[in-house]
């Protein structure tokens, strides 16, 4: 499997997974576990509460919205957030379909409530999949992204002194043929921790270049380009990079360079035009390349044959 780790402390959420008591003295990693927060809501800890078939999805999601008897936990489920209701879809998946004010949580609080909730769900027989609704509507996060489907697997942690928790996604970027002519895409599983947006992971594997064993593909942007700031509304990615972005890359059209970034995005579901300016400036050209308008996915500059994959 290809995959991009995240690694710096803005990127990864920390975790401290501790199994807590339920009054028994029991604290086995075979029971089954209710997941909860610290009172900072930044941490994600469970807590025992049985055998693992003791409990209904009713039950468990019960448990998540009554309080801890431990004051140095929270709910996992907020005041006022709701299951409206629940019911399996046609793939299988468990539905969650919660009131309004589940979009009213900030980044943090969402994240961990969503993955102690699957995370906690799981746990019960036939559910292997959740998929989280808001008022019947599928839960977009800040900046559009659509929430699919998720399983236990999404929410990465372990029990080490370096537990790491992040969610899985997966991502198109597309790099330089040999010939610098056209470009091929890059399948890559990154895992992120939803402060940052799919635009901003995607600049960031465009600018970190192709994968050690990528070694049929090229980096397209030019050295020392940053990302001033990107930003979508209406279908429209807005990226802002640094001047450096004007000096080329030698052996690269400008216009692969020019499409790797836009190509890339639209790739993205809720994206279909982009619009790239250099320190707020707009560009009339790049390189022999003319600009006119917002920029459009151009599929004729990409290959058929795809570098990396997504599977074991």
């Amino acid at each position: 499997m290809k995959y991009r780790i995240f690694g710096c402390a803005l990127l990864l959420i920390m975790l401290l997974l501790a199994g807590c008591s339920s009054g028994n003295g029991a604290d086995s990693e075979e029971g089954f576990k209710i997941y909860r927060t610290n009172t900072k809501r930044d941490t994600l800890i469970w807590e025992y509460a049985g055998e693992k078939d003791e409990y209904t999805i009713d039950e468990a999601l019960a448990l998540l919205s009554e309080v801890p008897k431990d004051n140095e936990m929270l709910k996992l489920i907020p005041d006022g957030v709701v299951v409206r209701e629940w019911y399996f879809g046609q793939d299988g998946q468990l539905v969650l379909d919660f009131n309004s004010l589940y979009s009213n949580m900030e980044s943090i609080t969402e994240l961990m409530c969503r993955a102690g909730i699957v995370k906690t769900l799981c746990q019960i027989d036939n559910v292997e999949y959740v998929e989280f609704l808001v008022e019947q509507v599928p839960l977009t996060l800040p900046g559009g992204m659509i929430v699919r489907q998720m399983s236990d697997q999404d929410f990465i942690d372990n029990t080490g002194t370096d537990t790491r928790f992040a969610q899985s996604v997966n991502i198109s970027v597309y790099f330089a043929d040999a010939a610098g002519t056209e470009m091929k895409e890059s399948l890559l599983r990154v895992e992120y921790d939803g402060q940052r947006s799919l635009e901003e992971i995607v600049l960031y594997e465009l600018i970190e270049g192709p994968l050690k064993d990528q070694t049929d593909l090229y980096p397209v942007i030019p050295d020392g380009t940053v990302v001033n700031k990107v930003s979508s509304r209406d279908g429209i990615c807005y990226v802002d990079l640094s001047v450096d972005f004007l000096n080329g890359r030698e052996g690269v059209n400008s216009d692969v360079i020019l499409y790797s970034i836009v190509n890339s995005l639209v790739d993205i579901s809720y994206i279909n035009r982009v619009q790239i300016t250099v320190d707020q400036t707009q560009l009339k050209n790049y390189g022999d390349t003319v600009i006119s308008g917002y920029l459009v996915r151009r599929p004729e500059l990409i290959t058929t044959e795809k570098a990396g994959d997504t599977a074991e």
